[in-house]
């Protein structure tokens, strides 16, 4: 009875300490119960998961403090998916979950510009909420815009906060294409798209556009902003894969 005994406790400990835990912050299944780092509740409060009312996930500088968005980006705004927020209380934490969603762009209103004036497109998901609690809109967003102080001018102002953002080169060529895009943003709703169209090309380091803003627009109604969950991933097996409709700014 005691070799029996003996036996079980043994098994039971060694069974236990032979299983791999989940390593938080490698993008891997390590346990290989189908939760990836900070889905995995062995990852419940270590330092790479922040979690704090409702917001989930890792990111580069999460739990770091900051006092506005930009300062919890990575190496590149497009390191984050969606991009990571500065949130009470003031540290940087990734917000919602990531949607990819394909956007096709109608290009028709560039068809008689010159080759070369149009190089660049970015497209920003704004939160309808500013950091101070404000409301935003459009106009809201339009007023602020300073392209003079840099492609990261809404961003760096301290002011709004993004769901997610993509930059997108334009093919040259005489006539502009269509162009279809894949980008990343957080889900949810209450947000609007704010539409850059820039000169020159993308920064090979920071992938930010390198030229000069030739127009601009924005989408606060309507199917575009229509509220994203899950379901729309592109990505994800199962996923609907929804597009979002838009056109791109006059010149």
């Amino acid at each position: 009875m005691r070799i029996l005994l003996a036996s079980l406790l043994c098994l039971a400990a060694c069974s236990s300490s032979n299983t791999p835990r989940e390593i938080c912050a490698n993008g891997t299944d390590d346990d290989g119960n189908g939760k990836t780092d900070c889905d995995d509740p062995d990852c419940a409060g270590q330092p790479a998961c922040i979690v704090d009312a409702g917001y989930w996930g890792s990111c580069t500088k999460c739990g770091q403090p900051c006092t506005k968005q930009n300062e919890c980006f990575g190496s590149n705004v497009l390191d984050e998916r969606p991009v990571t927020q500065c949130q009470s209380p003031r540290k940087c934490q990734s917000l919602n979950e990531a949607v990819a969603v394909r956007v096709q762009y109608d290009t028709a209103s560039w068809t008689a510009v010159s080759p070369g004036i149009l190089g660049v497109i970015t497209t920003r998901w704004v939160s309808k909420t500013a950091v101070d609690g404000s409301a935003v809109t459009c106009a809201t967003v339009s007023a602020a815009a300073n392209p003079d102080a840099g492609a990261l001018h809404l961003e760096n102002s301290g002011r709004f906060q993004l769901f997610g953002i993509d930059v997108t080169p334009v093919q040259p060529g005489p006539v502009p294409n269509p162009v279809t895009i894949l980008p990343y943003t957080g889900s949810g709703s209450d947000y609007l798209i704010f539409i850059e169209t820039w000169s020159g090309g993308r920064d090979i380091t920071t992938h930010l556009p390198s030229g000069s803003r030739r127009s601009f627009g924005c989408i606060e109604t309507g199917a575009p902003v229509a509220a994203l969950t899950a379901a729309d991933d592109c990505v994800r097996d199962g996923g609907t894969c929804r597009t979002v409709h838009l056109t791109l700014p006059a010149p």
